[in-house]
């Protein structure tokens, strides 16, 4: 869900969970916020509200970061890589 929202220009609100650590970079693609802390949600989702032309700058910046970092081209050849070795 992460790399389809940023595959759209959407800047990301998520916990450090996972492969999201990989898939978000900090204030510039998104966001992180503490596990089940909804006021930390609700705090972030305002602050993108209410600041459009960063949520723009954020969204774009997540575009080309889901298309320079997993697009198919570059995992397939990281496939290849492994496959290789």
């Amino acid at each position: 869900v992460i790399l389809e929202a940023e595959s759209f220009g959407l800047p990301v609100i998520t916990t450090r969970v996972g492969s999201a650590v990989t898939m978000v970079v900090e204030g510039k693609t998104g966001f992180f916020i503490p596990f089940k802390d909804s006021q930390a949600i609700a705090d972030k989702i305002i602050w993108l509200a209410n600041h459009e032309s960063r949520r723009r700058e954020m969204g774009l910046a997540a575009y080309d970061h889901v298309a320079k970092n997993f697009s198919f081209d570059k995992k397939m050849a990281e496939l290849k890589n492994i496959l290789l070795i």
